[in-house]
């Protein structure tokens, strides 16, 4: 009886420990390691990815721990929505800002294209690497994993469908201005078939078309409509 006792006692106090753990764990965690956590979700799984038993699990901790930082699930969508269009803000004028050598090669950027493609320079649409001990950061680039199951998402939700659509028209209208510096007629127009374009060439992508040929195909049409719209040469 005084074994049994003890060996329930030891397993009590066992218990305790990994609870007051998972505890302390719980605290540490901040918000925005829940929102990675369902933006990294997202990109890999879509929208059905994104429950809290399954972020729980990935980073380790009780489902408790979500609850310290949102109401329920749909607040942490919410968030997520804000967190990847204020992203994609931040991004556009990044590019939008950084030296290039033509408006043309401003358009690639804008575009998403990788400039080793359009032009043989290194990457310009890549996510700049974490420093040490940094978590990187997933891409919001248009066509990518997480902006294609945004869209994805936005078919079925009106909250992530006008998200969705105020992230695009800001797009389009970096593109129209980046066009428009190229001496473009039609600039929206034009930004508008780029855009277009872009999303499709990630749609093939992402049935077994290599990457790298939708890259290059994206890159020819962004020459032609340069081409077509200014009447001169692409460089």
């Amino acid at each position: 009886m005084r074994r049994r006792l003890r060996l329930l006692c030891l397993a009590l106090r066992r218990r305790m420990e990994f609870t007051a753990k998972q505890c302390l764990m719980s605290r540490r965690l901040r918000a925005e390691d829940w929102i990675e956590a369902a933006l990294g979700a997202l990109a890999e799984g879509g929208f059905s990815a994104v429950r809290i038993e399954a972020l729980a699990r990935k980073l380790k901790v009780s489902k408790g721990s979500f609850y310290w930082h949102f109401k329920d699930l749909p607040a942490l969508l919410q968030v997520v929505l804000t967190t990847w269009e204020d992203r994609v803000e931040a991004d556009l004028a990044a590019l939008a800002e950084a030296p290039a050598r033509s408006p043309a090669d401003r358009l690639l950027r804008l575009a998403g294209i990788d400039e080793t493609i359009g032009q043989g320079a290194a990457s310009v649409l890549r996510v700049p690497p974490p420093e040490a001990g940094a978590v990187e950061r997933l891409s919001v680039a248009p066509g990518g994993a997480l902006d294609m199951a945004i869209r994805a998402w936005a078919r079925q939700d009106p909250a992530a469908r006008a998200v969705q659509a105020r992230v695009d028209r800001r797009r389009l209208a970096f593109l129209a201005a980046a066009f428009d510096q190229a001496g473009c007629r039609e600039p929206l127009l034009r930004a508008r078939a780029t855009l277009a374009a872009r999303i499709g060439f990630a749609a093939l992508s992402s049935v077994g078309e290599p990457a790298e040929h939708a890259q290059a195909a994206l890159a020819l049409v962004v020459e032609l409509l340069v081409l077509d719209g200014a009447g001169g040469s692409y460089r």
